[in-house]
């Protein structure tokens, strides 16, 4: 014979051996487990059951779900955008901004990485419990890059677009949140100064076209990155247009 102790002095005696974790009944009120005018625990049958006592000791302190899985996020996501201008050596100052502002997703704009670096180096820039999608230039080109880090309890996957912008780095991830579908578009233009560099014009043509093929997707739209689009007074009306 067993005995499974639980608190406040209960004890319910088993033909076998059972383990019940305390975390399942340290937040109920004991007294949901007795009968009002008895002082025994409930029993869905007339004559006495250890199994029966177990069951329903499990069912009332909700230690059985009907659709397990991964445990939602109970607070909202928190989002960065991060211009780290080369991550290749800087992966602790990424983890330090991530677990300082407890954030979940974190846009990397500026990785200078390549596909052909080996996974130590490309996906050292997620701390532990969280996983990194790269977008890295054709033909491994010098600078530029993207990517997302993201924890490991999120749901997000790179999503293939069509549209391509010359010489501008996008990569588009879709997050799967309590409130449905999130679509986020990291996206680095150069400055003027770099060789890949295009005229705002056109880059706000091209931009226009892959926002028409983003709004396409069902979601929520998410924009972001380095634009390197500055005006006389501030941003260029132009690029402002285009967003609006």
């Amino acid at each position: 014979m067993f005995t499974v102790v639980v608190p406040r002095s209960m004890t319910v005696t088993l033909e076998r051996t059972v383990h019940v974790s305390p975390s399942l009944i340290e937040s109920v009120d004991i007294r949901l487990l007795y009968i009002s005018d008895r002082p025994q625990i409930y029993m869905p049958r007339q004559h006495q059951s250890s199994d029966a006592i177990l069951v329903a000791i499990l069912l009332l302190l909700g230690g059985i779900h009907q659709n397990p899985g991964p445990i939602a996020v109970s607070r909202p996501l928190k989002f960065g955008v991060f211009n780290v201008h080369s991550a290749v050596h800087k992966a602790p100052l990424i983890h330090d901004v991530i677990a300082d502002h407890h954030i979940d997703l974190l846009v990397v704009t500026e990785t200078w990485m390549k596909s052909s670096d080996p996974p130590a180096i490309v996906n050292d820039i997620a701390p532990n419990g969280f996983y990194a999608i790269h977008w890295f230039r054709e033909n491994d080109a010098d600078a530029g890059g993207v990517a997302l880090v993201h924890a490991d309890n999120v749901q997000a996957a790179a999503v293939s677009i069509f549209t391509t912008i010359s010489g501008v780095d996008v990569l588009v991830v879709k997050v799967q949140t309590r409130r449905g579908r999130l679509n986020i578009a990291a996206v680095y233009r150069p400055p003027r100064t770099s060789k890949h560099a295009i005229t705002v014009g056109q880059f706000c043509s091209e931009l226009g076209v892959l926002l028409d093929e983003l709004l396409a997707l069902p979601g929520q739209l998410i924009i972001c990155g380095v634009f390197n689009c500055p005006g006389d007074q501030g941003i260029d009306g132009q690029f402002v247009e285009t967003l609006v």
